[in-house]
């Protein structure tokens, strides 16, 4: 049983890195064509009304907040270690810290157009966090990050089919 458990979880830590990169490279495709289709929108004077959201969006948006806050933790101990710790702020701590307190910004911009922008940032934040934390932590943020990389297949989907309705000859 225990040697079961070792190779699942081994498993998991070799999975972070295919996941972890796909998932930066879906939140970056996220944020250009959302961001793409939320500007356009108020320039073409459209309906700029909020984004729709599902029980599972606002589900992974409200552990993504909670989550967050263990970058306030990090950036905390950085700056409380830096005066006997060399180099006084390590780039990686310092990244992963960041990375972590980007997982707010959905939170942060629900009750706006760019919500599914930032989505697609706190997807690259997680995978970022994911990599980072790749031999220590980084898997326990797999099925998050899976969830999250389902709600922007959501929202991308959703803005390919507006654009087909919207460009479509009868």
């Amino acid at each position: 049983m225990k040697e079961a458990s070792v190779d699942t979880i081994q498993f998991l830590v070799l999975s972070v890195w295919p996941i972890g990169l796909g998932a930066i490279s879906l939140g970056v495709l996220t944020v250009g064509f959302t961001g793409f289709a939320a500007s356009s929108a108020k320039s073409a004077n459209a309906n700029t009304g909020l984004p729709s959201s599902s029980t599972v969006e606002r589900f992974v948006v409200g552990l993504c907040a909670a989550a967050s806050s263990l970058g306030l933790v990090a950036a905390f101990q950085i700056v409380r270690l830096s005066r006997v710790s060399l180099p006084r702020f390590p780039v990686t701590g310092v990244l992963l810290a960041v990375s972590l307190l980007l997982l707010a910004l959905p939170a942060l911009f629900w009750e706006t157009r760019f919500r599914w922008v930032a989505e697609g940032f706190a997807l690259v934040a997680l995978g970022t966090t994911a990599i980072l934390g790749m031999w220590s932590f980084g898997f326990l943020f797999l099925p998050l990050l899976v969830v999250m990389a389902g709600a922007c297949i959501e929202h991308l989907l959703e803005i390919s089919c507006s654009f087909l309705r919207a460009h479509r000859r009868v």
